[in-house]
Protein backbone atom coordinates (compact mmCIF):
# COMPACT_ATOMS: atom_id res chain seq x y z
CA UNK A 1 0.00 0.00 0.00
CA UNK A 2 1.07 3.27 -0.86
CA UNK A 3 3.16 5.20 2.28
CA UNK A 4 0.21 7.94 2.77
CA UNK A 5 -2.23 5.25 3.18
CA UNK A 6 -0.44 3.17 4.88
CA UNK A 7 0.59 6.79 7.29
CA UNK A 8 -2.96 7.41 7.62
CA UNK A 9 -4.00 3.63 8.89
CA UNK A 10 -0.80 4.27 11.38
CA UNK A 11 -1.88 7.33 12.79
CA UNK A 12 -5.71 6.57 13.17
CA UNK A 13 -5.32 3.32 14.85
CA UNK A 14 -1.75 3.71 17.13
CA UNK A 15 -2.27 0.80 19.47
CA UNK A 16 -3.59 -1.76 16.43
CA UNK A 17 -0.10 -0.94 14.48
CA UNK A 18 1.98 -0.54 17.45
CA UNK A 19 4.30 -3.26 15.83
CA UNK A 20 5.17 -0.76 13.05
CA UNK A 21 7.84 0.42 15.69
CA UNK A 22 9.04 -2.99 16.53
CA UNK A 23 12.36 -4.87 15.20
CA UNK A 24 11.87 -6.95 12.29
CA UNK A 25 12.36 -10.13 14.24
CA UNK A 26 9.20 -8.88 16.78
CA UNK A 27 6.82 -7.70 13.98
CA UNK A 28 6.63 -7.50 10.26
CA UNK A 29 4.62 -4.50 10.79
CA UNK A 30 8.20 -2.78 10.31
CA UNK A 31 7.61 -3.43 6.48
CA UNK A 32 4.07 -1.82 6.46
CA UNK A 33 1.25 -2.86 4.43
CA UNK A 34 2.12 -5.44 1.76
CA UNK A 35 -0.95 -5.04 -0.82
CA UNK A 36 -2.22 -2.33 -3.17
CA UNK A 37 -4.27 0.80 -2.50
CA UNK A 38 -7.62 -1.10 -3.58
CA UNK A 39 -8.05 -2.98 -0.72
CA UNK A 40 -7.50 0.24 1.65
CA UNK A 41 -11.32 0.67 2.47
CA UNK A 42 -11.47 -2.79 3.53
CA UNK A 43 -8.55 -2.80 5.92
CA UNK A 44 -9.92 0.57 7.56
CA UNK A 45 -13.24 -0.96 8.25
CA UNK A 46 -11.81 -3.86 9.69
CA UNK A 47 -9.50 -1.85 11.70
CA UNK A 48 -12.92 0.32 12.78
CA UNK A 49 -14.59 -2.64 13.80
CA UNK A 50 -11.87 -4.41 16.20
CA UNK A 51 -10.78 -1.08 17.32
CA UNK A 52 -14.25 -0.70 18.28
CA UNK A 53 -14.50 -4.23 19.60
CA UNK A 54 -11.66 -3.32 21.76
CA UNK A 55 -12.64 -0.29 23.55
CA UNK A 56 -16.16 -1.85 24.00
CA UNK A 57 -13.61 -4.53 26.04
CA UNK A 58 -12.32 -2.41 28.18
CA UNK A 59 -15.17 -0.38 29.34
CA UNK A 60 -16.84 -3.59 30.65
CA UNK A 61 -13.44 -4.07 32.35
CA UNK A 62 -11.85 -6.90 29.89
CA UNK A 63 -9.19 -5.62 27.85
CA UNK A 64 -7.29 -7.74 25.26
CA UNK A 65 -3.83 -7.24 24.54
CA UNK A 66 -4.05 -6.76 20.72
CA UNK A 67 -2.10 -5.81 17.87
CA UNK A 68 -1.18 -6.68 13.78
CA UNK A 69 2.05 -8.60 12.77
CA UNK A 70 1.76 -8.79 9.45
CA UNK A 71 -0.85 -7.39 6.80
CA UNK A 72 -0.47 -8.71 3.09
CA UNK A 73 -1.61 -10.16 0.06
CA UNK A 74 -1.24 -14.22 -0.21
CA UNK A 75 -2.73 -16.04 -2.71
CA UNK A 76 -4.55 -13.24 -4.59
CA UNK A 77 -6.39 -12.16 -0.83
CA UNK A 78 -5.89 -10.67 1.90
CA UNK A 79 -3.69 -12.25 4.88
CA UNK A 80 -3.55 -10.55 8.58
CA UNK A 81 -1.86 -11.84 11.29
CA UNK A 82 -2.02 -10.70 14.65
CA UNK A 83 -1.31 -11.67 18.41
CA UNK A 84 -3.88 -11.44 21.50
CA UNK A 85 -7.39 -11.80 19.48
CA UNK A 86 -10.27 -13.28 19.82
CA UNK A 87 -13.44 -14.95 18.33
CA UNK A 88 -15.04 -11.62 17.52
CA UNK A 89 -11.71 -10.19 15.69
CA UNK A 90 -11.02 -13.55 14.13
CA UNK A 91 -14.66 -13.25 12.33
CA UNK A 92 -13.68 -9.74 11.66
CA UNK A 93 -10.47 -10.35 10.20
CA UNK A 94 -12.26 -13.35 8.32
CA UNK A 95 -14.79 -10.99 6.74
CA UNK A 96 -11.69 -8.72 5.43
CA UNK A 97 -10.03 -11.55 3.65
CA UNK A 98 -13.28 -12.94 1.93
CA UNK A 99 -14.02 -9.54 0.69
CA UNK A 100 -10.49 -9.20 -0.26
CA UNK A 101 -11.36 -12.19 -2.43
CA UNK A 102 -14.17 -9.79 -4.57
CA UNK A 103 -12.46 -6.85 -4.83
CA UNK A 104 -9.81 -5.81 -6.71
CA UNK A 105 -6.56 -5.23 -4.61
CA UNK A 106 -5.32 -1.95 -7.58
CA UNK A 107 -8.77 0.00 -7.24
CA UNK A 108 -11.23 -1.71 -5.44
CA UNK A 109 -13.55 -2.42 -7.81
CA UNK A 110 -15.31 -5.90 -8.07
CA UNK A 111 -12.74 -8.36 -9.19
CA UNK A 112 -11.86 -12.08 -10.22
CA UNK A 113 -9.37 -14.09 -9.56
CA UNK A 114 -7.13 -13.18 -12.16
CA UNK A 115 -3.67 -14.90 -13.16
CA UNK A 116 -0.40 -14.59 -15.13
CA UNK A 117 1.69 -17.33 -15.14
CA UNK A 118 2.13 -18.24 -11.74
CA UNK A 119 1.36 -15.34 -10.45
CA UNK A 120 -2.02 -15.05 -9.14
CA UNK A 121 -4.35 -11.16 -8.06
CA UNK A 122 -7.93 -10.27 -7.64
CA UNK A 123 -8.26 -7.47 -10.39
CA UNK A 124 -11.41 -6.18 -12.40
CA UNK A 125 -11.46 -6.38 -15.85
CA UNK A 126 -9.78 -2.94 -16.47
CA UNK A 127 -6.87 -3.57 -14.29
CA UNK A 128 -6.69 -7.41 -15.44
CA UNK A 129 -6.26 -5.88 -19.34
CA UNK A 130 -4.06 -3.19 -18.04
CA UNK A 131 -1.60 -6.21 -16.38
CA UNK A 132 -1.76 -8.80 -18.89
CA UNK A 133 -3.70 -10.97 -16.71
CA UNK A 134 -6.38 -13.61 -17.37
CA UNK A 135 -9.14 -14.75 -15.11
CA UNK A 136 -8.76 -18.09 -13.72
CA UNK A 137 -10.66 -20.57 -15.39
CA UNK A 138 -11.90 -22.15 -12.24
CA UNK A 139 -13.45 -18.65 -10.38
CA UNK A 140 -15.62 -19.07 -13.52
CA UNK A 141 -17.17 -22.87 -13.65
Amino acid sequence: MNKELTEKLFNDFPELFRGKDKPRHESLMYYGLSHDDGWYTIVNSMCCAINNHLKNLKRIGTPLDYEFVQIKEKFATLRVYDNGGNEHIDGIISLAEILSSKTCEVCGSNAELSVRGTWYKTLCQKHREELEYKVHKESIE
